[in-house]
């Protein structure tokens, strides 16, 4: 996947279905804290933008963004765009 192959994001659960967790993770030294305001600034960011909605969720504790594409609608170029929107929020 696309977040798999870029550094600092992960993928936090299988994906069986549409929806997608996963975070940023920039830096190993960054505290949980940290972390979860991190991804949360992310969603936020990406959330205002009006072009493409995240919701998020805890999994083991930790904050994690999700984003659902199973809209008969979407295409792949809608999917590129909220990608490059997560990844411009991500460093802000």
């Amino acid at each position: 996947s696309w977040i798999e192959q870029e550094p600092g994001w992960r993928v936090m659960a299988p994906v069986p279905l549409s929806v997608v967790c996963f975070r940023h993770v920039p830096s190993e030294s960054m505290t949980p804290a940290e972390l979860d305001a991190h991804n949360g600034a992310i969603m936020h960011a990406m959330n205002a933008s009006g072009e493409a909605y995240l919701s998020h969720t805890k999994l083991r504790g930790a904050l994690v963004l999700r984003i659902a594409i199973g809209n008969i609608r979407t295409e792949r170029h809608h999917v590129e765009r909220a990608w490059q929107l997560l990844r411009d929020a991500a460093v802000r």
